[in-house]
């Protein structure tokens, strides 16, 4: 009797474990000393998200706040964004930003700040980011870091309504 009351004890405490995430690791299956390597997490990879900013005429425009978020959306049905990362635009309108990214959503946001300071206003413009497009700069370690990626995104900013002179 204890045999069995032990043996259902062991197996709903490994069914537990198991659906909490964790294994057993021991020696390699073919019986060699080499232990298996059991990681506990997910993948991910470092993407570099690079562009320039124009206007409608292909000038590079300076000083455009470009910004990362993952946008999710939250289960009262409000949607939520969490900032990661943001940069301005240099001379030429070159702006690089970086995430490791895990998630399904992130969008690139580009924003004029300085009003009339580079040209005119411009518009806010917010762009999906498809990682289909990344193309590979770096292998991963093997594991669970997948390498680096590139995106690249040039962006066209349109000049604000309110900003042309009346006729």
């Amino acid at each position: 009797m204890k045999v069995r009351v032990k043996r259902w004890y062991q197996a709903i405490l490994s069914a537990l474990l198991t659906i909490l995430g964790f294994e057993a690791c021991s020696v390699g299956s073919d019986g060699d000393d080499d232990p298996i390597v059991c990681e506990y997490g997910m993948p991910f990879a470092t993407y570099n998200l690079k562009g320039t900013v124009t206007d409608e005429t292909g000038k590079p425009i300076e000083g455009i706040k470009t910004s990362v978020k993952y946008v999710f959306d939250r289960p009262t049905g409000e949607t939520e964004a969490w900032g990661i990362d943001s940069v301005k635009t240099d001379a030429d309108g070159q702006y690089k930003l970086q995430t490791d990214d895990i998630h399904n959503d992130i969008r690139l946001i580009v924003e004029d700040v300085d009003g009339m300071a580079n040209g005119g206003q411009f518009r806010s413009d917010t762009l999906s980011i498809d990682r289909s497009k990344a193309v590979k700069t770096a292998e991963g370690d093997g594991n669970w870091y997948m390498g680096t990626f590139e995106i690249r995104n040039n962006i066209k900013m349109k000049k604000d309504e309110a900003d042309t002179p009346d006729a």
